[in-house]
């Protein structure tokens, strides 16, 4: 009876893995399942691909395709479903051997279109282990320099999280000028200057039930507008 039982459970971890395999890429059908106008992000390739589906007239797309968003107005941004981490190999290190390693520069900043809105649901989903090693860069984060920027319900944290870039560098982002923040968390390393466990800096930012216990290091900013 229990090997039947594990035989079972093998068999549904295997139909999820092929479901999200289906569900995500560039040869999905869909791109808005369940008509909420916000692009599913199913893996980290497609968190990738947000920098290149963000267009000046504030409509969201990914790989290029936006299929079974509104015809009106189409989608106006993305959301997590599932948790998404950048030890893509599971060894519990991040190098050569992990997707977006790039050299051990890490991640590369999302940087977003000047003035176009864009919304980010986590669905309560973590982003794990993100790794950032740019220090002669500035606007260093998950985002770059971000205008705009609406985030909801994510946690960006692991215990190999380490973010480190020059002016303005944060987890979250490394500059947000206007945008919401809504039960938001970050926690690891980051240093930089004017670096924060969030931002780096933010300006006309509404910030709601979001913290860092972030191990900050660097010339921490002191004029916060939010």
């Amino acid at each position: 009876r229990n090997l039947i039982m594990y035989k079972k459970l093998l068999l549904s971890t295997a139909m999820s893995l092929l479901s999200l395999t289906v569900l995500a890429g560039e040869n999905r059908k869909s791109f808005d399942i369940n008509k909420n106008s916000l692009i599913e992000i199913y893996d980290l390739k497609d968190l990738n691909a947000i920098r290149d589906g963000i267009s000046e007239y504030g409509e969201a797309s990914l790989y290029g395709l936006s299929q079974l968003c509104p015809a009106t107005n189409g989608c106006i941004g993305y959301e997590l479903m599932n948790d998404l981490d950048f030890d893509t190999n599971g060894d519990g290190k991040l190098d050569t051997k992990d997707a977006y390693w790039n050299d051990g520069l890490g991640w590369l900043p999302i940087k977003m279109v000047n003035g176009v809105e864009l919304k980010l649901n986590g669905n309560g989903h973590l982003i794990k282990n993100l790794m950032i090693n740019r220090p002669n860069a500035d606007a260093v984060g998950l985002f770059g320099q971000a205008q705009n920027l609406t985030i909801h319900a994510l946690g960006v944290t692991g215990p190999l999280l380490s973010v480190r870039g020059g002016m303005h560098t944060g987890i979250i982002a490394g500059n947000l000028i206007s945008g919401s923040i809504d039960r938001v968390f970050t926690s690891g390393r980051v240093e930089g200057e004017r670096v924060g466990g969030l931002f780096g800096s933010v300006n006309q930012v509404n910030i709601r039930a979001s913290f860092s216990t972030a191990n900050v290091s660097g010339l921490i900013a002191q004029d916060v507008k939010s």
